[in-house]
């Protein structure tokens, strides 16, 4: 059974309730004035399940052949985290921008990260998901610093699964 994060702090980390932050892009993507909001909002989705039609549109239309909302609506991994490195956009297209982030979450019990700029493209007023870059992250032994930021020890923060 999936969360649909009502009357929770929302996912991304900003500590306001969900209903107050990403569920607005979600509910109504052209609500998303920066790359950064779509950014948190998919991540929000990803880690409530259940949002799969969000997904799917919040993807640039070039990119959407391979998806399908069933297959977006699935909540397969247990997300934990989100921390924003980077968001910004083309100095010479206010159309284009990027987001890098690290996202910290578990598969089969085993803690993993995923470390991605994102290319985000505006169309009409409406910004859309158009591609990542993945950068090889190798996870904390459990007694450094967590890569999150924490300050914390890998294992009590992002590694206490």
């Amino acid at each position: 059974m999936t969360d649909n994060g009502v009357g929770k702090r929302c996912p991304c980390g900003s500590k306001q309730f969900f209903e107050q932050c990403c569920q607005l892009v979600i509910d109504d993507p052209r609500g998303a004035a920066v790359p950064e909001q779509l950014m948190r909002a998919r991540y929000s989705a990803y880690a409530l399940g259940s949002y799969g039609q969000f997904l799917y549109v919040s993807w640039h239309e070039t990119a959407r052949a391979s998806l399908s909302v069933s297959a977006l609506d699935t909540l397969g991994n247990q997300w934990h985290r989100l921390r924003l490195l980077q968001s910004d956009t083309d100095a010479g297209n206010p159309d284009r921008g990027w987001v890098t982030f690290m996202a910290f979450f578990t598969v089969d019990g085993h803690p993993e990260v995923m470390h991605e700029r994102s290319e985000f493209l505006r169309e009409q007023g409406v910004w859309y998901y158009a591609s990542g870059v993945q950068f090889d992250t190798q996870i904390p032994s459990r007694k450094s610093p967590c890569l999150c930021g924490s300050g914390k020890p890998f294992k009590r923060c992002c590694g206490d699964v």
